[in-house]
């Protein structure tokens, strides 16, 4: 598991389906829907259900991306302060 593969499933929260997350990012539907596949692979488990409007993340799939929000935004402020370190900020 990787900061982009739980930053995808939050994002699909958000989005609520493949395509407009798709749009919303310049990507492929399919590369979405693979990168998903292979998270769910990963985990065991069903993350989104695939509705004919759209998708829902599963009960597993909110739950982890509930507890992954957390970790981006933590990702966010290390790489916030890399940067300052490189600019010679304390």
């Amino acid at each position: 598991m990787r900061t982009d593969d739980i930053a995808l499933l939050a994002a699909l929260a958000d989005a609520g389906s493949f395509s407009r997350l798709a749009r919303g990012q310049g990507v492929a539907v399919s590369t979405l829907t693979r990168r998903l596949a292979a998270l769910e692979a990963e985990f065991g488990l069903q993350l989104a259900e695939r509705l004919p409007a759209g998708l829902r993340l599963t009960a597993a799939g909110a739950r982890i991306a509930e507890l992954g929000r957390p970790l981006l935004e933590a990702a966010g402020r290390i790489t916030m302060a890399a940067d300052a370190l490189r600019a010679g900020w304390q």
